[in-house]
């Protein structure tokens, strides 16, 4: 067994989110993807900056965290702000870079395109088009729903604003977890701008980026943005020695400033962004192989192996044993294998790199996206009104290997064409083409795939993609109103509305599924006629209203206090299908062109309102051994509407609610923020607690998404410095400490759906209905273990098909076996005589666990219950910390220069709420190297660069995929060592 080596493997041996949140591109609108630490901007002359020896102490920076103009010194609140140099000079080019530098925040791209971005544990954990973002990212003030920031760049940014803990009292969306604020440069008035840049560097990277700022007059401005960038894959497919996940994309922004009054200021900036590359949505698939297939890996680690393909749902339906229910004694002459033989991945090789991979499939990433939108202040005497709106629009299309494995052969492809002709005369055409391959479906809306005559790619073996793809776009307007009352009480108060909608697909295609579709349709006994599984959202929308504010009286030159609320209202819409297996759309005729009218959809909706605020008391003495100190207390309560849960089947999930619930979050927060020795240290430290309620959990079951809530406890202390011993040096640092624990919950691990009990009998289910799904036979009376294997044994001796019994499950402590979970319930809850007889159960139920459904069918549990009380959060490291140094120096009279190095370590995590061994997300360090020299009189500059030194590939994230799949887990990782040099100029 070859095994990671950060040593995500077990100590012994014994030991589809389905519907889509439409989250694409937003390139050019967002492209500043940001920059978080509690530090400001490091004085070191990048591009325009002034020389070195004309610093004298820390620079300040203007935030507008609390919607007015403040040092950042003197915002209440624990907020991370970098300008352009900053964001220039620690190399932060896109959000994975950003949250390295900041406390307590992670970031991780998730399985259908999206991203999980957490602060102090709080993230986005619901899989659901409905679900809500933990964090709010508003860009100029305006908020996102689905900013796409796996896919943004950064540039011509003015500063990125990052308010940590619960948000709601002033800006236009709810937030549990925080707030990050993308700021976009302004056209300016106040001169003639410009500036460009080429850069080169490994993996053949070009990056241009230029600006050009115009004064029409002194009341009139425009500028124009833009970034190209294209580079060869990080990863490298060993199949054909090509590259994949490439780049290809660019980005274009244009914004106007007028000032017609000295009152009144308006902004527009238009934006927008487009990628055509081979970019990928998972690094990596890791398994432990698990010879039975009943789980298809174990559960005792991660490594470099294959999945076993005979526990996929395509590999089940194709095989002799579950095409036995439909065609008898003829099912080994059709069927592509047997679940009991080898299986398609036998000999499949997975690189121990996790820049490599194996793949007949070349990953497309096609996106675009367009956002408008419009800031106009109008100043009256004792106050400002403030209009803030526009309009976004996404699309994406993703496209991978589902498998990134290269499947083996397939021998049985002249037997399978010869008995398809006997038993279908005419019908081997649609699947098997002349040169002894099989046909895989082309996907798109119509579902007909194939066997409409719409092929994606013929091979000698089975070969398999899923597509991930959706569009997007909303209108949000805000009108708030500050006011600059002259005593000693100010408010702000204000309102917004918000309406987004979107719809997308997931899709997986596969050879097996497209196979078992067509010997189904021949049969016209089955009823199933799409080729492919399709689980899709036609529509969600979104209309969301909320009116919000907030009092200031300053009771005391130094004491201050701020009170806020906000009352909020969101209505939710689903239009979506249940991802039943192959759709039970009945019999589709060979060359059918369209059979998406045959798919009914659920229309499920939910309205919630909530009041949320704050409290909030500030106080600013004068001590003698400080230049400036602010201590502040703070209570909020955050607030996080509920969703809708993706389609799912009633008949195997039998605890799924339509809706799940709300997050709330009591946060109670402490900070100090200094200033000392002549402006040369600032210290900042904060203290915080959170009463979590309502957390949203995700879990994937009979391939769909079920969320629901669980409450938990999160508190953690954050420490950040920045010292400026000499006008040319800067050290910046950051501490953080977070600990999370989950409260009372009790959960199956699809991983291990016994639960490490020895007494329970894990079943593959290979009915036509399961197709894949796992279950459980799990006896009343703990212990009797040989009770459940004899009910197996017994039951799969009457399945057609020839079903063998149980057997060890490598990484578990139990057995299991390929059956009919259905076959167990109804043996169970209606047993027969002889089943009684060998029981000893004369009347009622036999001695097992079963549900019974609200139509009075049965089922067997999907899994045992694992308490998961104690366990941390997903993506929340323990510690955390960030060093950094820079030092200026000049170059003769008019010429000068800076290096910088960073230091950011993240600690052991966990992917999943399960905490088990496989879910371990080791602890890695990156190291970030850059300088520069600045030419004669600033106008043009050389830079090299360093990111990730080190070359590590560590995981940020990890997605346990569905039993039917074979539960492998594709990680989410850092980029590689990049570096490279960059000229510029400015003007």
């Amino acid at each position: 067994m070859t095994l990671r080596q950060s040593g995500i493997t077990s100590p012994s041996a014994s030991s589809m989110r389905l519907a889509l949140i439409a989250s694409a591109s937003m390139f050019g609108l967002l492209a500043a993807s940001s920059a978080l630490a509690q530090t400001p901007a490091p004085d070191a002359p990048i591009g325009k900056a002034a020389a070195a020896t004309e610093t004298t102490g820390i620079s300040e920076i203007i935030v507008t965290a609390t919607r007015t103009a403040q040092n950042l010194q003197s915002v209440p609140i624990a907020v991370t702000a970098f300008n352009a140099q900053a964001l220039e000079a620690r190399q932060i080019t896109d959000t994975q870079r950003l949250v390295q530098s900041i406390p307590n925040t992670t970031f991780t791209a998730t399985n259908f395109g999206g991203s999980n971005l957490a602060i102090r544990g709080v993230g986005t954990t619901a899989v659901s088009t409905s679900g809500d973002s933990g964090v709010g990212i508003h860009i100029n003030d305006m908020p996102l729903v689905a900013p796409g920031l796996v896919t943004t760049e950064i540039f011509d940014m003015q500063r990125v604003e990052v308010l940590r803990g619960p948000q709601g009292t002033l800006f236009g969306r709810n937030a549990t977890a925080g707030v990050v604020n993308f700021i976009t440069n302004k056209a300016s008035t106040k001169g003639l701008q410009a500036f460009g840049e080429f850069e080169y560097g490994n993996y053949n990277s070009i990056k241009l980026t230029g600006m050009f700022n115009f004064p029409i007059n002194d009341k009139l401005a425009i500028r124009a943005a833009g970034i190209y960038i294209k580079r060869d894959g990080y990863t490298t497919n060993l199949w054909n020695n090509e590259d994949i996940d490439g780049r290809d994309n660019y980005s274009l922004r244009g914004s106007v400033h007028w000032e017609p009054t000295e009152k009144l200021t308006v902004d527009v900036m238009v934006g927008y962004g487009s990628e055509d590359s081979s970019r990928t949505r998972a690094q990596k698939q890791l398994c432990v192989n698990d010879p039975t297939g009943v789980l298809g890996c174990s559960p005792n680690g991660l490594a470099y192996q294959p999945v076993n393909a005979n526990a996929t749902a395509g590999s089940i339906l194709a095989s002799q044993e579950a095409l036995a229910s439909v065609f008898g004694g003829l099912a080994p002459l059709v069927a592509l294998g047997s679940l009991y033989g080898p299986n398609i991945k036998t000999n499949a090789i997975v690189p121990t790199s996790d820049r490599e991979v194996y793949t007949l499939y070349t990953p497309t990433y096609q996106g675009n996206g367009l956002t408008v939108m419009g800031n106009v202040d109008y100043a009256f005497e004792k106050a400002t009104l403030s209009l803030i709106g526009g309009y976004s629009q996404n699309s994406f299309d993703s496209r991978m290997d589902y498998s990134l494995s290269v499947n083996d052969v397939q021998t049985t492809i002249a037997k399978n064409k010869f008995w398809l002709d006997t038993v279908f005369p005419g019908k081997s055409q649609a699947i098997f083409n002349n040169q002894g391959q099989m046909c895989l479906s082309q996907y798109d809306q119509t579902m007909v795939g194939y066997i409409g005559g719409k092929y994606n790619s013929c091979y000698d073996r089975q070969n398999q993609y899923d597509v991930a793809s959706g569009t997007s776009h909303q209108w949000s307007g805000e009108a708030h109103l500050n006011s600059t009352l002259d005593g000693p009480f100010n408010f702000l108060i204000g309102g917004n509305y918000l309406n987004f909608q979107s719809k997308g697909d997931y899709a997986v295609i596969a050879t097996g599924l497209d196979y078992a579709s067509l010997l189904f349709t021949g049969a016209a006994k089955a009823g199933l006629g799409a080729p492919y599984f399709d689980s899709r959202t036609q529509l969600y929308t979104l209309n969301a209203w909320a009116l919000f504010g907030e009092g200031y009286w300053q009771a005391t030159e130094t004491l201050k206090l701020t009170i806020g609320a906000r009352y909020t209202s969101d209505s939710k819409y689903v239009e979506d299908a249940q991802p039943n297996p192959l759709f039970n759309l009945g019999a589709t005729p060979l060359g059918t062109q369209d059979i998406s009218n045959k798919i009914t959809y659920r229309t499920p909706h939910l309205d919630q309102t909530a009041g949320t605020g704050r409290i909030l008391l500030q106080w600013t003495p004068t001590l003698s051994w400080t230049d400036q100190t602010m201590v502040y207390a703070s209570y909020s309560r955050g607030y996080k509407s509920g969703g809708i849960n993706p389609g799912f089947n009633p008949a195997v999930i039998t605890d799924a609610k339509v809706n799940f619930g709300a997050e709330h979050v009591n946060a109670f927060e402490i900070g100090w923020k200094n200033r000392a020795f002549n402006g040369t240290l600032q210290a900042n430290l904060t203290g915080f607690y959170y009463d979590y309620q309502g957390m949203q959990i995700s879990r994937i079951i009979a391939r769909s998404s079920f969320n629901d809530n669980t409450d938990a406890t999160v508190y953690g202390l954050e420490a950040e410095f920045v010292i400026q011993p000499s006008p040319a040096l800067q050290l910046n640092a950051n501490f953080s400490y977070l600990h999370t624990s989950i409260k009372d919950l009790a959960i199956p691990d699809s991983r291990d759906p016994s639960g490490g009990r020895s007494d329970t009998v894990i079943i593959k289910d290979a009915s036509l209905a399961g197709a894949g799904a796992n279950c459980i036979v799990q006896p009343t009376v703990s212990g009797n273990a040989a009770g459940a294997n004899l009910l197996v044994n017994t039951v799969n001796a009457t399945l057609p098909g020839g079903f063998k019994g149980t057997t060890p499950v490598p990484g578990t402590q139990t057995t299991g076996a390929f059956s009919y979970c259905s076959a167990l319930a109804s043996a169970i809850a209606n047993p027969s005589p002889a089943l009684r007889t060998l029981f000893n159960a004369p009347t009622g139920p036999l001695p097992f666990h079963y549900i019974t459904q609200g139509d009075g069918s049965v089922i067997v549990p999907t899994g045992v219950d694992v308490d998961l009380s104690g366990n941390q959060l997903q993506n929340s490291p323990e510690f955390k910390f960030a060093v950094g140094a820079q030092y200026n120096f000049d170059i003769g009279a008019n010429m000068n220069g800076w290096v910088r190095g960073d230091l950011n370590f993240t600690g052991n995590a966990y992917g999943r709420i399960q905490n088990s061994f496989a879910d371990q997300m080791p602890a890695y360090t990156t190291i970030n190297l850059q300088a520069q020299i600045n030419g004669a009189n600033n106008r043009w500059y050389i830079r090299g660069f360093v990111q990730n030194l080190l070359d590590n590939s560590a995981i940020t994230g990890i997605y346990v995929t569905d039993a039917s799949s074979g539960l492998f887990s594709n990680i989410f990782t850092v980029d590689p060592r990049r570096y490279g040099a960059a000229v510029g100029f400015n003007f």
